[in-house]
């Protein structure tokens, strides 16, 4: 084998000229093969699937569940050519994946997506300041037997409240709300807003004992102008279904910075 080898080696070395026109000759052929070759270059693969995504901030991922994912998977099912849909449900948010069969127009099968969705009824509630008020005349319009009631819920449910307002939501209270609250509500205040508040509260003529268990005493209505923002929104418990997901400080926070409240309706109770 050695021998062969040294052989071509020594031609080739003798006839160089031809050596390179036969490496020439081959490398031509291959290139002309190479063009002749069937190619198929891969097509462009567009999944047919639509995305869908709903958003409540005030909702936990239960009444996400309950309120998006399970009538938005109801609803794509009927869809013709629909053959699955993934839902995933999370605190403010629901994402929906809708999968249908290969060669359908895309379009129409969002349309007809679109179609089942709006007749979806969504219990969500949007609160909004009456016309000519904003969401300062909201919170002042609140009661001092609310704002009692709601910083006692807050201590019960472990929701943050007082500590955690901010002084434009402070400011929007009135001084009778304010002379709801007994003196630790004012506790965790830097000094200067603390003692603005005090100054400015002004103590109930029949004193406001403490509750030891809100569920077990009628909650305070609400006031008109909440109850024209929304029928729906009678007494105070119903301004804490906004604080299933968020605290009650982040409730009226977000009602002073945005001047609306968006939320759940009739959500899940345990």
């Amino acid at each position: 084998m050695r021998a062969i080898f040294n052989l071509i080696t020594t031609l080739s070395l003798r006839f160089k000229w031809i050596t390179v026109s036969v490496t020439l000759a081959l490398v031509a052929l291959g290139y002309y093969a190479f063009t002749q070759l069937n190619q198929e270059l891969l097509p462009d693969i567009e999944f047919p699937q639509t995305f869908i995504i709903a958003r409540n901030n005030g909702a936990s991922s239960d009444q996400i569940l309950t309120m998006y994912s399970i009538p938005i998977e109801e609803r794509a099912q009927e869809v013709s050519g629909v053959v699955n849909v993934e839902t995933t449900s999370n605190n403010g948010i629901g994402f929906a994946i809708v999968r249908n069969e290969f060669g359908l127009v895309q379009e129409d099968m969002v349309s007809e997506l679109q179609n089942q969705l709006d007749e979806i009824v969504l219990p969500v509630r949007h609160v909004l300041p009456p016309s000519g008020e904003n969401a300062d005349d909201l919170l002042n319009a609140l009661s001092p037997e609310a704002i009692h009631w709601l910083y006692y819920w807050a201590l019960q449910e472990d929701s943050g409240f007082t500590a955690q307002l901010t002084r434009e939501a402070w400011d929007a209270l009135s001084d009778d709300a304010l002379g709801a609250l007994p003196e630790a509500a004012f506790s965790g205040l830097d000094q200067e807003l603390r003692q603005a508040l005090l100054e400015r509260a002004v103590a109930p003529s029949m004193p406001l004992e403490p509750i030891e268990d809100v569920f077990a005493v009628a909650p305070p209505a609400l006031p008109e102008n909440w109850q024209a923002s929304d029928p729906r929104m009678t007494d105070v418990t119903d301004l804490t279904e906004f604080a299933s997901y968020r605290n009650l400080a982040s409730v009226f926070n977000d009602l002073i910075s945005s001047q609306e409240l968006v939320g759940p309706w009739a959500p899940l109770r345990t």
